[in-house]
């Protein structure tokens, strides 16, 4: 059996671009992930939706387009769990 490294988890400190009706606006936001790279979080959908849901509210019918322009800072807080891991792999 070939060890599995179990990924980190990260509390980032991010800079977001977004749409919000015909305006062009920026936030800073936190969000915990198992990625420290815009690329990394911008490819998985469960962290494109956490971001999400922080930028729009509930009942915004239109588009939800965003850009993560930086990442301000990234600082590791624990590993994910053993069980949490394998169950996302299948």
């Amino acid at each position: 059996m070939s060890s599995l490294e179990i990924p980190k988890i990260y509390l980032c400190e991010i800079k977001v671009e977004y749409k919000y009706k015909k305006a062009k606006l920026s936030k800073t936001i936190e969000l915990v992930t198992k990625y420290k790279t815009i690329y990394g979080m911008m490819s998985d959908d469960i962290t494109r939706h956490r971001i999400e849901r922080e930028l729009y509210p509930k009942t915004y019918k239109s588009e939800k387009s965003f850009i993560i322009r930086k990442v301000l800072n990234a600082k590791h807080i624990g590993n994910m769990s053993k069980q949490s891991f394998l169950n996302q792999r299948q």
